[in-house]
């Protein structure tokens, strides 16, 4: 069985109760949109390992990690839906935004038993970040409610499946030495830092959503979402690298058993009939394991090694205005 028709079963299985409220009736629009502000803020990071054998120095376990904090962005998302029935809407969202203020680490770690060397810092340097980020998915909504016959109740509750991706693209510059060798020392790169990493996650989306009314014209929404069997690619392309392939990219990561989770919590208000505002906290997080991890050599040669762990994280509040008829 393929990864979109398991993905398809777990969807059907979600199953979300909620505790019965007693408040006006929720109405479901035949199209709504909205324009968002989302400000976020990420975190990216990935680990890979790799043994070696040498003669004289035995069995060396060593390996590599780079870690991304403080992603800020503030991002426009477009929201649209569009009922196509009493019980059925397709969902879908296209936010973007510009990365600022991001600072990256990059550490290599060496464990030599013979030499009784266990997890020395080999080196250790870090890097001013920027760059961009998208988000999109598509979803198609089933109202439960409505579909088994239920009366018109308080809260309208329902599942959706659909695709989902994300992706961040940054840019390294500024890069500063701040070990080597095992000692602490602050040494600006003799050379200007240019250089590039993109992050992209997908796969399918599945979840629970639930639109509560608190009181005349305010509703609570809320919504979780989870994609399994997630699929991630890494390219990266380092400037600096004499010992690497001088074309992008010049090293290249996958893995494709990663997981997916969001969280997303809103109040909204329509002082008018057909406009409302809205604010809330979204949350988004993928993370994979037992990659693969791929570099690109001068001489035209490649080394494979495993990449142990790769994560993907970005969340903040959220508000804007949207319109429904």
């Amino acid at each position: 069985m393929n990864t979109r028709c398991k993905l398809i079963r777990v969807a059907a299985a979600i199953v979300v109760t909620f505790c019965s409220v007693t408040a006006q009736e929720i109405e479901t629009p035949a199209f709504r949109v909205g324009l968002d502000l989302w400000s976020t803020t990420g975190d990216s990071d990935w680990q890979t390992a790799f043994t070696a054998v040498d003669p004289v120095l035995g069995t060396a376990f060593g390996g590599s990690s780079l870690v991304w904090d403080d992603l800020d962005s503030e991002m426009a998302v477009v929201t649209a839906e569009v009922g196509l029935s009493s019980h059925f809407s397709l969902m879908g969202r296209y936010g973007f935004g510009s990365i600022s203020g991001g600072v990256s680490t990059d550490s290599d770690f060496i464990t030599v038993p013979r030499l009784g060397v266990d997890n020395l810092l080999l080196s250790e340097s870090i890097a001013d970040t920027g760059g961009d980020t998208v988000l999109y998915d598509i979803a198609l909504y089933c109202a439960l409610s409505s579909l088994f016959g239920r009366p018109a109740s308080a809260a309208d509750i329902g599942v959706f499946v659909g695709y989902q991706c994300y992706e961040d693209e940054l840019n390294m510059r500024s890069g500063v030495q701040t070990a080597f060798a095992g000692e602490s020392l602050y040494e600006p790169f003799p050379a200007p830092l240019d250089s590039d990493f993109d992050f992209k996650w997908e796969g399918i989306r599945a979840g629970a959503l639930i639109r509560v009314p608190l009181a005349y014209r305010f509703d609570l929404a809320g919504s979780l979402a989870m994609v399994l069997e997630a699929e991630y690619e890494g390219e990266g392309y380092w400037n600096l690298r004499d010992d690497l392939r001088r074309t992008a990219p010049n090293f290249a990561q996958s893995a494709d058993s990663g997981t997916g989770l969001e969280l997303a919590v809103s109040v909204s208000y329509r002082p008018w009939e057909h406009l409302g505002l809205r604010l809330g906290y979204d949350i988004l997080d993928w993370k994979a394991e037992d990659g693969r991890n791929e570099i690109f050599l001068a001489d035209g040669s490649s080394e494979v090694m495993e990449l142990e762990e790769v994560n993907s994280s970005r969340s903040g509040v959220f508000g804007g205005v949207f319109g429904q008829w």
